[in-house]
């Protein structure tokens, strides 16, 4: 089904890029080989002045150091932000001895949110409220019947939002992470919304042939990755579309600034 003018740009046998170390695994190697650095000069600075470390000063000198590593080996941000709190709250817990079920309670609910980053590396981003409106400007012949795919699609906000402008579409999403998934599920029970689906799996197994219209808001990291499947799989005339994130050394067809919001669309004609 054509949408738009062809204009596809060039990408020959388009490849996946080989995985790095794991984030965690770096993660838990920056922390415990600042904890040991740290720990060191404060036995030095005891052993050459007489001044014992405090802990405040310990853990402040331990975070800032961690985060700023990750930040010198080129880590996503989020990382950078990890390393400085997870010792803060692990401090916390222990200084006002909380109760264990506290600890396990918090670690399962951040868990199922975000526990899906550690082998996507992909955060969670909710979507903006705008977007549904502002898609239908930039999708020819939108009032057509088109199969529309949320490349992670989190809590569904953007799929029920644009159930309610084109309830003929069919409204696919999928996404990795347990509790948007299991929230998406209950609210299209809730709702009898026939038009949106959501499933539990990786984008890598969707054939993105399927769908008219592929919509990413995704990470930086990953961007080259979906193009790669979205030019080896997207049949001509369709449309990928990616919000706040473009993809490096791919010019879009258009690109539509998100005013309210500070990004922009990014919008690629197949």
């Amino acid at each position: 089904m054509d949408l738009a003018t062809s204009n596809r740009s060039v990408c020959p046998n388009p490849s996946r890029r080989k995985k790095s170390t794991s984030p965690l695994l770096q993660a838990f190697i920056v922390q415990c080989g600042v904890f040991f650095f740290t720990a060191i000069v404060s036995f030095l600075i005891q052993y050459s002045f007489g001044w014992i470390l405090p802990l405040y000063l310990f853990l402040l000198i331990h975070c800032s150091l961690s985060s700023i590593f990750i930040f010198l080996i080129r880590g996503e941000w989020w990382w950078c932000l990890i390393q400085f709190l997870f010792p803060v709250a692990l401090a916390f817990g222990l200084y006002f001895q909380l109760p264990p079920w506290i600890s396990f309670c918090s670690f399962s609910v951040l868990f199922v949110i975000f526990g899906s980053t550690l082998r996507t590396r992909v955060p969670y981003y909710p979507s903006s409220s705008v977007l549904p409106e502002l898609l239908l400007k930039i999708i020819p012949n939108s009032d057509r019947d088109l199969c529309f795919l949320d490349v992670g699609s989190g809590f569904a906000g953007l799929l029920f939002g644009l159930s309610k402008l084109r309830s003929r579409w069919k409204l696919c999403g999928v996404e990795v992470a347990i509790l948007p998934w299991m929230v998406s599920k209950l609210k299209i029970a809730i709702c009898r919304q026939k038009n949106v689906s959501v499933k539990l799996q990786d984008y890598e197994r969707l054939n993105f042939s399927d769908f008219d219209i592929v919509f990413a808001y995704l990470s930086p990291v990953v961007m080259s990755d979906v193009w790669s499947k979205a030019m080896a799989e997207m049949r001509p005339g369709s449309i990928f579309v990616s919000y706040e994130f473009s993809v490096l050394d791919q010019e879009p067809s258009f690109v539509f600034p998100v005013d309210c919001e500070g990004c922009s669309l990014y919008v690629w004609h197949i």
